[in-house]
């Protein structure tokens, strides 16, 4: 598989070479429901191709940093997915671990480079994952807290207004305005 990423292809970045199965006869693999948990091979009759040899498919993935998080996101909010989580050393720790495991696969010596950037998305994806799975267990429900805390807040300004204002009644000597006199009438202040 020779990906495209940031509209690019470039092979010291992590994703290369990569072998999938995907020219196969009718009922030789079946392809799992749950996003990239693979496929089950009904048959060990098996031909790689080597890179070298020039053939592959060509996947045009992600035309930039936009679109990789965009999938990323729709793809681990699917709840049948291959999902990771992060381990016991903790969220920072699996972040910087995932970092690391995608710059390892990296042929780049520049920490700046094209290779540098998608191995960083990589782990990004990564990271959404797991943050994901993390939500999930703690049982946070952010569009439930949200609306609890503007209920607060309405209820709070509510109890600071200030009343609205009357009008200003004054007494106004030998005024008839509808009043008797000596009454008071309505005045602009």
């Amino acid at each position: 598989m020779r990906h495209y990423i940031l509209g690019l292809h470039d092979e010291r970045a992590y994703y290369w070479p990569e072998h999938h199965v995907r020219l196969f006869r009718r009922g030789a693999v079946t392809f799992s429901r749950t996003v990239h948990a693979g496929l089950v091979r009904h048959s060990e009759r098996v031909a790689t191709l080597a890179p070298e040899e020039g053939v592959c498919i060509h996947h045009l993935s992600h035309p930039d940093v936009n679109g990789w998080i965009e999938k990323a996101n729709r793809y681990t909010s699917r709840l049948e997915r291959a999902g990771i989580t992060a381990g016991p050393e903790g969220l920072a720790a699996f972040a910087h671990q995932r970092i690391d495991h995608w710059m390892a696969r990296t042929r780049d010596e520049s920490l700046n480079g094209y290779p540098a950037a998608v191995a960083l998305l990589r782990a990004v994806y990564d990271m959404i994952d797991a943050l994901k799975a993390w939500e999930t267990h703690t049982g946070l429900d952010g569009t439930v807290l949200f609306q609890q805390v503007c209920a607060a807040l309405d209820s709070e300004y509510r109890s600071r207004e200030k009343p609205v204002a009357q009008p200003v009644h004054r007494w106004v000597a030998g005024m008839n305005n509808g009043t008797a006199a000596g009454q008071t009438a309505p005045v602009a202040a």
